[in-house]
């Protein structure tokens, strides 16, 4: 296998479309979207990481430091690859990653983030 190096997700886009590896009989899955979750003190709960989402200025603040946009962003590249991919091949389904394994952690929880914390 060779490694490719590309200087935009465009590029990377249009090469889909001319490699090898995608052929019309292949069954294609992508995973967009890293949703990670963190604790929410005033739901009590776990809560994606998406600021755009967040319910209070806190977690908003929280999201932006943790995950910025990297959520949303990593969704859509997905959907434009399907996109591209879909009439290229039999068969193109997209899934998600959720993960809160690395906000289980004692350092992720609100007593570490007393400006957090209620």
């Amino acid at each position: 296998m060779r490694k490719l190096q590309f200087s935009s997700f465009n590029e990377y886009r249009s090469s889909l479309k001319n490699e090898e590896f995608v052929r019309s009989d292949d069954r294609i899955a992508i995973m967009a979207g890293h949703f990670m979750l963190g604790y929410e003190p005033k739901q009590a709960r776990l809560e994606p990481l998406i600021f755009q989402d967040a319910a209070t200025d806190e977690f908003q603040h929280f999201s932006k430091l943790m995950a910025n946009d990297f959520p949303l962003s990593t969704f859509q590249n997905g959907l434009s690859i399907l996109d591209d991919l879909t009439p290229l091949t039999k068969e193109s389904k997209i899934f998600l990653l959720v993960n809160d394994h690395r906000f289980t952690d004692p350092v992720f929880q609100p007593v570490y983030h007393p400006t957090f914390a209620d």
